[in-house]
């Protein structure tokens, strides 16, 4: 057990230790430290951006010396107390009588504690009327202000104020002075009476016993005069027995001042000499107590600042408020902004409506934050810096290709994240829970499937590989996209026009995307599509939003042309796989017998999607003609890889062969001659048709 003891010294000592101490050198404070905190540190830097729980700078100073102890009279300077050779000492009353061990400070906390032991420095507890002063023991604590003494402290029966005296009247007035004391206190003192009960007839009266004077407050000392306390009553009956009490059981709540004290009684029933109270008036030990005590303190803004290196010329002054009494721990939060008009000014962080007292500063990628405390002792500038990362991660495609096509189901998704630099080579960088997830979604699924707890591989600097392998039973469009953010919270554009392919909402990894990558798996043969294949046919070339594009539409009059139409997937996501041109040999196709002499086709980003194949022969058809189309290469394949299906013919061979009659969809040309000029009265009109027609034509003369 730790014991500390406090004593009186005489007046001389402590004169001759000012002296000692005013000839001493000034010993220097602690130096003060600046830590940051709420941000991410990468590369021994503090990165913070303007993303939610991302973008707040909590400022902590941690300067012991910027915790000032606080006098008793520094809030009070009335607040005093003389006890023999202690004269005008700082004090506060104690709610505890004297003739006791244990005390309670009445409204202080954190008391003095230089040396951390919870024991309190410079605490003396005084009795007043007793002039003694008492040795602290183990159970005080500078946190709580609790104190307990070694031993009790004084007497609780401070003296006699008036001597017993019969009570079987009332003695009270309107002014509730009914009974004066023989003897005043010296100091502000509790006031107690000693009340013997005789007889069983004489009753207290609604009013009881009342003491009135001038109330001095415990800690600010301030005075209240003629206040009037109630100590006995009926309890609200309109009478109560009068029992015996002994001193300091029945009590003022009040500290009185001295020379203001008088008392009244009121009594009911039959009150005589033989029913009746006998009162004694003593005044109770007052117990002070002196100390030093921490509160709550500031640091002012004149001291730290806020300074970004986007917006030099506009440093914010920042007041940092102590986290707690005696901590020396000083906070304030500041708030990133990337609109300069926010700058150095205040708004409701947490949106409850009260006052806004959070200050946004400035950021631009890369920028840098310098905040200054200017510490007085020892003088100095301390400095933290921090940086702003603004930049959302990158996503790069490996493999398969954006809209490719495949007929392999087994898929391997690849694609890399990197987290670009902002300043100096560095940036907040990427956690790997954040690049450890791709996300599949086949055709049909109404969202997608997250697949999580990957192993990313780092590959670079702040830069991951990640990849994913999947069978993909169904065929169409399988859209794919991963879900990332840096450290700092940012992210890709993953909604509107702006959106980064392959960026999904890291809030909501299954919802589609605006620009998900996509494979579209075709596992099925291209197949002609016999009805549609045609005499005739063009092909028109246009761009589209700086695009080209090239369209079929059927033409009767494009009697070189034939075309050749393939099975149609339907939706733009179906994934199916139209004819590769680049598959097309011209030596493997004959029309009538003979090669084409060259072929183009529509592109998928055309009305018709790339379903139709013209070949363009040497010479003109016959309108009427049906010529037959035979295929009998190996080369031709659809965008996914399948072989050409076989569309013609027996036997077993399911691809490689193919012969359809086609459709005659070139225009009749007819033409018409006379056997006399036109300006005779009669002519004979010879019409000549290419080919055979199902109804007989009409002639048709119009006057000149």
């Amino acid at each position: 057990m730790r014991i500390r003891g406090r004593f009186l010294v005489v007046m001389a000592m402590i004169g001759a230790l000012v002296s000692m101490m005013s000839v001493m050198p000034a010993s220097a404070g602690t130096a003060g430290t600046v830590a940051l905190t709420g941000g991410v540190t990468t590369d021994s830097v503090i990165w913070y951006s303007t993303v939610a729980g991302h973008k707040t700078i909590t400022i902590s100073v941690t300067d012991p010396d910027a915790n000032i102890l606080t006098s008793l009279t520094t809030a009070n300077a009335n607040a005093k107390c003389t006890s023999g050779v202690l004269v005008n000492f700082p004090c506060t009353l104690l709610p505890e009588a004297a003739g006791v061990a244990v005390y309670t400070t009445p409204s202080h906390t954190f008391l003095e504690d230089a040396d951390g032991d919870d024991i309190p420095e410079q605490l003396l507890v005084r009795a007043l009327q007793a002039q003694a002063t008492g040795f602290i023991g183990s159970g005080t604590s500078a946190a709580t202000g609790a104190i307990t003494l070694t031993a009790n402290l004084g007497t609780l029966d401070a003296g006699t104020r008036k001597a017993t005296h019969q009570v079987d009247a009332d003695a009270r007035t309107a002014a509730g002075v009914g009974v004066t004391m023989a003897s005043q206190s010296t100091v502000p003192a509790k006031w107690s009476p000693a009340i013997t009960a005789t007889g069983t007839t004489c009753d207290w009266g609604p009013n009881g016993i009342e003491v009135k004077g001038t109330a001095i407050h415990p800690v600010t000392f301030a005075e209240t005069a003629d206040t009037v306390q109630k100590i006995v009553n009926s309890a609200g009956a309109n009478t109560a027995n009068i029992a015996n009490s002994a001193i300091g059981v029945i009590k003022t709540a009040n500290f009185l001042k001295p020379g203001t004290v008088t008392a009244s009684y009121d009594v009911v029933g039959t009150c005589d000499g033989n029913h009746h109270a006998d009162i004694v008036w003593h005044e109770l030990g007052t117990v002070a107590a002196r100390f030093n005590y921490n509160q709550v303190d500031t640091i002012a803004s004149t001291k730290v600042s806020a300074t970004s290196s986007a917006h030099t010329a506009v440093p914010l002054a920042v007041a940092l408020t102590e986290t707690g009494a005696a901590t020396g721990v000083f906070t304030k939060t500041i708030e990133l902004t990337g609109t300069l008009a926010h700058h150095n000014v205040a708004y409701d962080h947490d949106s409850d409506n009260n006052t806004a007292t959070v200050n946004r500063i400035y950021a631009a990628d890369g920028a840098t934050f310098t905040i200054d405390y200017k510490d007085a002792s020892p003088a100095a500038t301390i400095t933290k810096t921090a940086k702003a990362d603004l930049k959302a991660p990158t996503i790069s495609l490996v493999q398969p290709a954006d809209n490719s096509y495949t007929n392999v189901t087994a898929q391997t998704f690849v694609l890399t994240v990197e987290d670009p630099a902002s300043s100096g080579g560095k940036a907040a960088g990427l956690a790997t829970a954040d690049v450890d997830n791709l996300v599949t979604q086949v055709l049909g699924a109404n969202a997608g499937t997250v697949s999580a707890n990957l192993t990313p591989l780092l590959i670079g600097t702040n830069r991951f590989q990640t990849s994913f392998s999947q069978t993909i039973a169904t065929n169409g469009a399988t859209k794919w996209w991963i879900c990332t953010k840096d450290k700092v919270g940012n992210t890709p554009v993953f909604t509107g026009n702006t959106a980064v392919g392959g960026a999904g909402n890291h809030a909501a990894c299954t919802t589609t995307p605006a620009k998900p990558y996509e494979v579209r798996i075709d596992t099925v043969a291209p197949t002609i599509v016999t009805a549609d294949t045609e005499t005739g046919g063009k092909l028109t070339d246009t761009v589209v939003s700086s695009k080209p594009v090239t369209t079929w539409t059927a033409d009767t009059g494009k009697k070189a042309a034939v075309t050749i139409a393939f099975d149609d997937g339907g939706a733009d996501d179906s994934g199916f796989a139209y004819l590769d041109s680049s598959t097309v040999v011209l030596n493997e196709w004959s029309v009538g017998g003979a090669t084409p002499s060259s072929f183009k086709m529509d592109t998928a980003n055309s009305g018709t999607k790339g379903k139709y194949l013209v070949f363009q022969m040497g010479a003109d058809q016959a309108t009427d003609a049906r010529p037959y189309i035979e295929y009998t290469g190996t080369s031709a394949k659809d965008l996914a890889g399948n072989l050409l299906a076989k569309f013609s013919g027996s036997g077993s061979t399911a691809v490689g062969i193919g012969r359809v009659k086609a459709v005659d969809n070139l225009a009749a040309e007819i033409t018409a001659t006379t056997n006399l000029s036109i300006a005779q009265k009669e002519i004979t009109v010879t019409a000549t048709s290419s080919e055979a027609l199902s109804t007989t034509p009409t002639i048709q003369v119009t006057p000149t």
